[in-house]
């Protein structure tokens, strides 16, 4: 009988560079240091039985990405962590885990619906109280016009809907750390980037932004994959 799991795990700044499809790789090279058994798909070419809830941006650092595994044989989470961790490269780590339930559906790909970033925002052109509210308002407005990349182009859209917290205030003389909780599902997905462009548009700032979580809306309540199938499932 299978095992599946649900894991956190965090690519920091020595990695961020790296490809989805190298990061797989160094997963699939642990794995078999760590002597972990996991479950390979059948074919002519078997492959470990593992899968991300959303391909990463290459540069992004984030400390709340999402694998699921299929295990051969009972693994407590903590062991699976732990054995991970030891052979993983630097700025690849697993964060929390959980077993999901034999009769369980979940999947973390279909349920998250949001994410969460912190971004820094300097080179400000006025007083950084003032530029934190100016910032409040472009992201408060009745609609919030955004540049949509994708692979077929750029389009324009109202993102508003897609905006589920936004905060800002000054922490120096000329910086501005802002938060915010973004759309993020197979469905609907509004890009950190694209989001700051549009509030910071026309003003000469930069601004760099990690990925604190990818989550899940519930009742107003923002939860953690792996603390969702603890608690629902």
């Amino acid at each position: 009988m299978p095992f599946k799991m649900i894991l956190q795990f965090e690519k920091t700044e020595s990695v961020k560079y790296i490809s989805q499809l190298d990061m797989l790789r160094a997963f699939h090279r642990a794995l078999r240091r760590a002597d972990i058994p996991i479950a390979y798909s059948e074919g002519y070419n078997p492959q470990p039985k593992i899968s991300f809830a959303f391909a990463l941006s290459v540069g992004l650092v984030s400390h709340g990405e999402y694998l699921e595994a299929t295990l051969k044989e009972l693994t407590a989470p903590e062991e699976f962590i732990r054995r991970m961790n030891a052979v993983l490269p630097k700025g690849l780590q697993f964060i929390d885990g959980c077993l999901l339930p034999p009769e369980s559906n979940f999947s973390t790909g279909k349920s998250v619906n949001c994410a969460s970033f912190s971004a820094q925002i300097t080179n400000l052109s006025e007083n950084a109280d003032t530029f934190a509210e100016h910032l409040r308002q472009a992201a408060f407005q009745e609609q919030v016009w955004i540049e949509k990349h994708t692979k077929k182009g750029v389009s324009v859209i109202d993102a508003k809907e897609g905006i589920y917290e936004f905060s800002a205030n000054s922490t120096g003389e000329n910086t501005i750390l802002a938060d915010f909780t973004l759309a993020l599902s197979e469905k609907f997905t509004i890009r950190a980037d694209d989001f700051l462009k549009a509030v910071t548009k026309g003003t000469n700032s930069t601004y760099t932004y990690v990925k604190n979580n990818t989550l899940i809306k519930r009742d107003g309540e923002y939860i953690s994959p792996v603390e969702y199938v603890r608690r629902f499932e």
